[in-house]
């Protein structure tokens, strides 16, 4: 995408979010390969003063159920499937139990995967989970954007521990400790 192709992608996300009544210290978690779409997702995360958390796809179902679960999230951001090694991975089959086991999502966004035709869900499928999808938000028309202007301490992240020693724990990365990490790399 262009820049100018992210910024409209950004803003249209950011519209939708504030149509679903997202708001400052939400969680959103992602189920996301590296795609754009996860760019897209973080920057109008940030942008809105939710909380952003994600896993690789190449987790699976109970490392992205031990992570999420702990942080509430409203929204899961979750890819049809990725590809690895040439081998057609389906995620969306994960779906039923990441939502069995995290009862406070009850909003999720599907991506599908670039060059890829997306499956669309059964509508019966969750009971209770309103399912949208990214092509879909993108045909709308983004709202002007202003920018908020969030503090030093405003939490951005929750990233994880490895786990190795039981339980993943959460690292709650701030806005300011953000930037100053990455002016220093």
């Amino acid at each position: 995408r262009t820049w100018k192709e992210l910024n409209i992608n950004v803003r249209k996300l950011i519209s939708f979010f504030e149509i679903i009544k997202i708001k400052e210290k939400d969680r959103i978690v992602a189920y996301l390969p590296n795609i754009i779409e996860t760019v897209e997702s973080f920057i109008a995360t940030a942008a809105v003063g939710s909380i952003w958390s994600s896993c690789s796809p190449d987790f699976g179902t109970k490392g992205v159920i031990e992570r999420f679960s702990q942080i509430n999230p409203k929204i899961l951001i979750i890819c049809e499937r990725y590809f690895y090694n040439g081998k057609n991975i389906n995620v969306i089959e994960r779906l039923p139990e990441i939502l069995k086991n995290i009862k406070s999502i009850k909003k999720v966004i599907i991506v599908g995967y670039p060059g890829k035709k997306l499956t669309r869900l059964k509508k019966k499928k969750f009971k209770n989970i309103k399912i949208y999808y990214w092509n879909d938000i993108l045909l709308k028309k983004p709202n002007l954007l202003k920018f908020k202007k969030f503090n030093f301490e405003h939490e951005l992240a929750i990233l994880y521990s490895s786990g190795t020693t039981g339980k993943p724990k959460c690292i709650c990365h701030r806005s300011g400790g953000v930037l100053l990490q990455h002016l220093k790399e």
